[in-house]
């Protein structure tokens, strides 16, 4: 079987922060990799890393004070950690474009959204103004906007928020990049704008083979749209793996949690919706092992003080964690007992 070609390689990437002396570790230590045509979930809760990482890909974390990035990011041959702004600026946009959250804090509000997607036309295709409108009239018809010609001279608080975020894909699409990062693009939305831009992108990436990262804190969301999941936990992937297959054999106790998190039918009464007891993990203050033992009811004492490596427990599915190591499989004391 002939192996896809990747279009982007994320090796060894952290990211950390300072302050007041405290390093806050945001990223610690992933790698993952991005094939053509393909759509990528990173799926997480606030504060796993998973915007810092498409940030790290952007070359926009530099807006941070006190940053520290390692590692490499490989998009084709090129590593992008070596450049300098300069050479970001004529990729970014242009080659790796991103959508983010709230288009109402991202849209210039002074300048009519027209103008917004020919700019970036104009400064990575050098285009004439005249050809630059014309291929901005073709964006927003793109992405499913009517009568586009009218909507190019209205400004963003115009917009309501599925036309918002059809704006965002748009100026995103305008260069026809080879990389889509969409940083939870649909939290807004209400669940009829929320299928509608999946189902957008579900149909630019058929028509264009533009290959995805898709972030959300929405399983239910991306079950039947993203090929690949990765699941993010403290600053690190905790399991990865077919979509298809990761929901149906969920195996990190985080993974397990939020699948069954989400509401699959109506609760009865005094019914409680299940939820994962306690609270994420202090990034001042991660545990040398894995952030969510103090979480996991399988927490063991290995658990406290080791990481446990990526054990793949089915073609291309890999998890984190200690369950699921050989000797731990072996002992009939499994639990705290083991390490």
């Amino acid at each position: 079987m002939k192996e896809r070609e990747k279009v982007l390689e994320v090796k060894n990437l952290k990211v950390s922060f300072n302050s007041n002396g405290h390093e806050l570790k945001a990223v610690q230590d992933i790698s993952f990799y991005l094939n053509r045509g393909e759509i990528l979930a990173i799926v997480g809760e606030s504060g796993s890393g998973k915007s810092i990482t498409a940030q790290s890909i952007m070359g926009i974390i530099q807006d941070y004070t006190s940053v520290k990035r390692e590692g490499n990011i490989i998009y084709k041959d090129l590593d992008l950690t070596t450049l300098s702004e300069k050479e970001m600026g004529t990729i970014r946009g242009s080659k790796i474009a991103m959508v983010f959250q709230n288009y109402s804090s991202s849209l210039n509000p002074t300048m009519k959204i027209g103008k917004q997607i020919q700019e970036s036309l104009i400064k990575h295709q050098d285009l004439q103004k005249a050809i630059a409108y014309k291929k901005s009239i073709e964006a927003l018809r793109r992405v499913g906007i009517k009568n586009p010609e009218e909507w190019y001279y209205q400004y963003p608080h115009q917009l309501s928020g599925g036309m918002g975020q059809r704006v965002m894909i748009a100026i995103a699409l305008a260069c026809n990049p080879d990389i889509l990062i969409c940083d939870e693009p649909t939290t807004a939305l209400d669940i009829n704008n929320q299928r509608q831009i999946i189902n957008l992108l579900e149909e630019i990436q058929d028509k264009l083979s533009t290959s995805i990262i898709f972030i959300t804190h929405n399983l239910k969301l991306i079950n039947n749209f993203a090929h690949r999941l990765l699941i993010m936990y403290g600053g690190l992937i905790v399991e990865r793996g077919p979509v298809k297959e990761i929901e149906k054999n969920p195996s990190h106790p985080y993974t397990r949690g939020l699948y069954k998190s989400i509401l699959q039918r109506e609760l009865r009464p005094k019914e409680k919706l299940y939820t994962i007891e306690g609270s994420p993990p202090n990034i001042k203050n991660l545990p040398k092992g894995c952030p969510f033992y103090p979480r996991c009811q399988y927490a063991m004492k290995i658990c406290v003080n080791t990481r446990a490596e990526e054990i793949e427990v089915k073609d291309g599915h890999k998890v984190a964690c200690w369950l699921y190591h050989h000797l731990c499989q072996r002992t009939e004391k499994r639990g705290e007992d083991f390490g």
